[in-house]
């Protein structure tokens, strides 16, 4: 008896292929971060840089690179790395990140003030205890005052964070979900979902998940991994500037003190910046159809 495939399911099986290489490669790559971690130690500002690098390396960017060289004759093209994108994106880009803040900083106050049901309540306890963790890690990586300590914060938690969680996440996952470009936005919120949860931040979930919905959207619209890539970069260097700022110069955190607005400021953000992504859908498909027409 002979099995008839339908194109469906060769697609569905190339996908779920495609997904057990990349996961199988992560965890590949967690078991050698814990090796590394091991035998470096932890504790200590350097020990925990040196870890983040390596989980950046092993954990994300390996296992989206040796899925790309496994699943396509064209890896860069397979991650769209092998495009750029324009400036006025990108400025369109920065410019809805900026005039998002009052938005964005509202949903992270309504975040961090959610509880579950008393029914849930060890399960909530968990979360509390692995939120500490999670920032009692952040203040120790991001620890120091000085400029030196700054420039290797930005280098290792602005950039190539950004590089290789865009890799992973955008690069890799969505567009494995993603396939032929049906279902787009089923692959990047699911991409978003996963990326916000693989944090273990469960108080600051839901902004990290509409943060990864708009990269998501960025690489969908311009078809170049470049620009989240960038975005994503432009938008974890603000937020260590100014936690390295308020610890040097012992004033507030300019990023949290924004997010006093009024909600008459919150509604002009969401207005500013719905009108802003609808000038970046624009912006980012006119660039990709020129491409387009150029190839």
């Amino acid at each position: 008896m002979s099995l008839n495939f339908t194109p469906e399911d060769q697609q569905r099986a190339l996908m779920m292929k495609r997904l057990f290489i990349l996961f199988a490669t992560m965890v590949i790559g967690l078991l050698i971060v814990g090796v590394l971690t091991m035998i470096l130690g932890t504790g200590t500002t350097k020990m925990l840089r040196l870890s983040t690098l390596f989980q950046d390396i092993f954990m994300f960017i390996l296992p989206a690179v040796a899925t790309a060289m496994l699943s396509s004759r064209l890896p860069a093209n397979f991650l769209c790395i092998s495009k750029g994108f324009t400036l006025q994106a990108l400025l369109v880009a920065v410019l809805l990140m900026i005039v998002s803040v009052p938005f964005q900083n509202a949903v992270i106050h309504w975040n961090e003030t959610l509880s579950l049901p008393e029914s849930m309540a060890s399960v909530e306890a968990w979360m509390k205890a692995a939120e500490e963790r999670a920032q009692q890690n952040i203040g120790v990586l991001m620890g120091g005052t000085s400029v030196p300590d700054l420039i290797v914060s930005i280098l290792i938690v602005g950039v190539l964070a950004a590089l290789s969680e865009e890799l992973f996440f955008r690069g890799a996952l969505q567009r494995i979900l993603q396939g032929n470009g049906a279902k787009a936005h089923m692959a990047i919120w699911t991409a978003a979902v996963i990326f916000s949860a693989f944090h273990l931040q469960f108080y600051g979930f839901f902004p990290r998940l509409l943060l990864g919905a708009f990269f998501g959207y960025l690489l969908w619209w311009s078809g170049s991994l470049w620009l989240p890539v960038t975005v994503h970069a432009f938008n974890n260097i603000i937020v260590v500037t100014s936690d390295w700022h308020a610890r040097r110069y012992a004033t507030d955190n300019i990023s949290e003190s924004l997010g006093n607005s009024s909600i008459a400021v919150i509604l002009l953000s969401v207005v500013l910046t719905a009108a802003a992504l609808v000038t970046l859908r624009r912006v980012c498909l006119s660039q990709k159809s020129g491409q387009q027409g150029q190839d």
